[in-house]
C-alpha cells in the first residue's frame, strides 16, 4: 500500500510537470517571464496540493530497520556528485572569467556585484565539498549511522542551497505573476530540505522520523525540482532566456529531484 502511494505520488508530478511544461511553452512570455492567460492561482494551487499530499502520505512511513542502499541510489548518488562537482568547478571559471557578470536583469553597482561575487564563490565551493562528501558516505557506505564529525562536510550541500536561495532572491526581480523565478526559489528550497532530511538520516539514530521527513522531502523535491524545474531549464535554453540559475544548477537540482525519488521509493519500501 506504501509503495503504491509513493508510485502514485511520483506519477502525479511527473504529469503535473508535463502540464507545467505545456502550460509554459504556450502561454509565458519569453522577454517578461509573464504568464500570458489563465489563472495565476491555479499555477500555484496544484503544485501546493500535491506538496501537501505528500507531506500527509509521509505519517505512512513506519520503518522497521535502517534504510537500506541500492544499485540505483548509488548509482544517482554517483551522478550528482560528479554534477556538484562540475557546477562548482564551472562557477569558479566563470567568476575567474567574468569582470563584471550580468545577474539577472538587475544593473548593480561594484558593491553588490562583488557580494554576488563572492556568494557564488562560496556556493561554487560548498558544491565541491558537498560532491566529494556525496562519494565517500553515500556511495560507499550508505545512508547509516556516521561519526557526527563526519556531519561538518555534508552540510556544505545543506549550505550550498540555503545560500543560493537568497541569491535567486537578490539577483533577479520575482513575483507570483513571473512563475519561473518563483519555481527556482521553490526549487532550491526543495532541495535545501532534501539534503537536511537525508543528514538526519544519516546521523540521527531515531529511523523512524529521520525517514518520514526524507520520504516527504524527497517527493517534493522530485516534483519541484525535476518535474518543474528541468521542463522551466529547457525553456529557457530554447528562448535565451538568463537568469540566476544557471543550466548546470539547474542540473544540479534535477539530480537532487532524482535522488530524492529514490529515496522517497526506498523509505516507502521499508515499512512495516
Amino acid at each position: 500500500m506504501k509503495k503504491t502511494a509513493c508510485a502514485a505520488l511520483l506519477l502525479g508530478s511527473v504529469f503535473l510537470g508535463g502540464w507545467f511544461a505545456a502550460d509554459l511553452f504556450r502561454n509565458t512570455s519569453p522577454q517578461t517571464m509573464l504568464i500570458q492567460s489563465g489563472s495565476t492561482a491555479l499555477r500555484y494551487i496544484l503544485p501546493f496540493f500535491l506538496s501537501a499530499v505528500c507531506v500527509l502520505a509521509g505519517r505512512m512511513i513506519r520503518p522497521n530497520e535502517a534504510l537500506k542502499e541500492s544499485a540505483v541510489s548509488r548509482a544517482a548518488a554517483a551522478v550528482l556528485s560528479v554534477a556538484s562537482a562540475s557546477c562548482g568547478f564551472h562557477m569558479m571559471i566563470q567568476l575567474w572569467e567574468d569582470r563584471e557578470p550580468d545577474y539577472g536583469q538587475h544593473r548593480m553597482n561594484l558593491v553588490h556585484i562583488t557580494g554576488m561575487r563572492f556568494v557564488l564563490g562560496l556556493c561554487a565551493v560548498l558544491l565541491v565539498v558537498y560532491a566529494v562528501w556525496n562519494v565517500f558516505f553515500l556511495c560507499e557506505t550508505g545512508v547509516q549511522g556516521h561519526s557526527m564529525r563526519l556531519m561538518v562536510p555534508g552540510m556544505a550541500g545543506s549550505a550550498a542551497f540555503f545560500i543560493y536561495v537568497f541569491f535567486i532572491a537578490f539577483a533577479q526581480p520575482v513575483s507570483v505573476y513571473r512563475i519561473g523565478p518563483t519555481m527556482e526559489i521553490l526549487s532550491a528550497l526543495s532541495a535545501l530540505l532534501f539534503t537536511v532530511a537525508l543528514l538526519r538520516a544519516a546521523y540521527r539514530p531515531d529511523y523512524s522520523t529521520a525517514l518520514r521527513s526524507l520520504f516527504r522531502s524527497g517527493c517534493c523535491a522530485f516534483l519541484f525540482c525535476t518535474c518543474i524545474g528541468a521542463p522551466y531549464a529547457v525553456w529557457k535554453f530554447a528562448n535565451g532566456v538568463e537568469t540566476a540559475v544557471t543550466p548546470p544548477f539547474s542540473l544540479v537540482l534535477g539530480l537532487i529531484g532524482v535522488l530524492g525519488a529514490v529515496y522517497a521509493w526506498s523509505a516507502a519500501s521499508q515499512t512495516e
